[in-house]
């Protein structure tokens, strides 16, 4: 872990926690992100294994599956656009919040895309997120396929 860090003579200079000092002529800073979870039973237990944060970073890792994408309004519906990149079968759930307007829902259709407007209630799976349940009791299967050779 980097404790300080000094720009001299073109270079900086790092101080790492340990006491030792790096030199080096670039530096990096990444300050993260902070992933909201939303309030799903069974949802943080498959963070990795199915339930994933960012399309950019991990879409192609689940190209050719079932996806959701769960989100709301305009944002959201564009999330699950971005998501047919990836996959021809792509459900948009809004989670109980007021569904797009009709313009966005023919949008979406036009690609393909399924809207669900009621809340999730929970996931399931295994080891990998198979399941969403939604509050009237129906589940939609999300599963993974068998392993790429």
């Amino acid at each position: 872990m980097v404790k300080a860090a000094v720009k001299r003579q073109g270079r900086f200079e790092l101080r790492l926690a340990g006491g030792r000092r790096v030199r080096t002529k670039k530096l990096l800073l990444a300050t993260g992100i902070r992933d909201n979870c939303p309030d799903i039973p069974g949802f943080r237990r498959f963070v990795g294994r199915g339930v994933y944060y960012c399309s950019y970073c991990d879409g192609y890792t689940v190209r050719d599956r079932p996806l959701a994408a769960l989100g709301r309004g305009v944002d959201g519906a564009e999330l699950a656009l971005a998501l047919t990149t990836w996959s021809r079968d792509v459900l948009f759930c809004t989670n109980g919040i007021a569904r797009p307007s009709s313009k966005v829902c023919a949008q979406l259709e036009r690609y393909g895309v399924g809207v669900r407007g009621d809340r999730i209630v929970r996931v399931e799976g295994r080891t990998h997120l198979e399941w969403l349940v939604f509050k009237r009791g129906q589940r939609v299967g999300r599963p993974r396929p068998a392993s790429r050779a």
